[in-house]
């Protein structure tokens, strides 16, 4: 599968720490990818890769790499 440049460094990231409840705009600042728009693209494409889960968390968003 072929991945885009910021598809891979959100899975990076994710899979380096494994969970996160970051919002878009705190990711795109640590992962320096522009704005927030891009990683909200990112999570949707990697999720319907079943590469990611998210889930609901007390009002907020918990995203967790799914294991290879």
């Amino acid at each position: 599968m072929n991945l885009t440049t910021s598809q891979d460094k959100v899975l990076s990231y994710l899979r380096q720490f494994g969970k996160t409840m970051l919002h878009d705009v705190e990711l795109a600042d640590i992962l320096a990818l522009g704005n927030a728009s891009t990683v909200a693209k990112a999570i949707k494409a990697l999720e319907s890769h079943r590469l990611i889960k998210i889930s609901r968390v007390c009002g907020s968003r918990l995203i967790v790499a799914v294991k290879e």
